[in-house]
């Protein structure tokens, strides 16, 4: 059963930032519109603006202020308000959740260790190589000494 936006589970509210979030915007919204609407609250020091490909999906945006005092204003009189025929979602940007992380590997020992591997690699093939003559030239050893007795 498909739940409406008022009865979906709400997230306690993500703690104060200098960056706000803007959800629910119109898809046909531009960066400098998004920044028109919030440049009265403080000085912006960034503006990010997604507009998701498929049509289903609103847009959104992240404004970054100077100040955390502006964003806290923008969130609390812009939040429900009509912007571009819609109601916007303004909040404070939650942190993205943090992957388990695997151990960081340094690019330049990756590739030293490759290139280390592949010259092991090509050392066994050449022992090989060199087995498989050696092997053949104490056959021949043996059928000549074989034949001089």
């Amino acid at each position: 059963q498909h739940m409406s936006s008022d009865e979906q589970i709400e997230q306690p509210p993500a703690p104060p930032s200098n960056t706000i979030y803007i959800g629910n915007l119109d898809r046909e919204i531009t960066k400098e519109q998004l920044e028109q609407l919030f440049l009265e609250f403080g000085t912006i020091t960034s503006t990010k603006l997604n507009v998701p490909r498929r049509d289903k999906f609103m847009a959104y945006g992240f404004v970054r202020f100077e100040e955390l005092e502006s964003a806290e204003e923008a969130k609390n009189r812009l939040h429900g308000n009509r912007f571009l025929d819609r109601d916007i979602v303004v909040e404070f940007r939650r942190k993205p959740k943090k992957k388990a992380k695997k151990p960081k590997k340094n690019n330049n020992n990756n590739n030293n260790q490759r290139k280390g591997n592949q010259k092991k690699g090509n050392q066994k093939n050449n022992k090989k190589k060199v087995q498989v003559r050696l092997r053949n030239e104490r056959d021949f050893e043996k059928v000549d000494s074989e034949n001089t007795v």
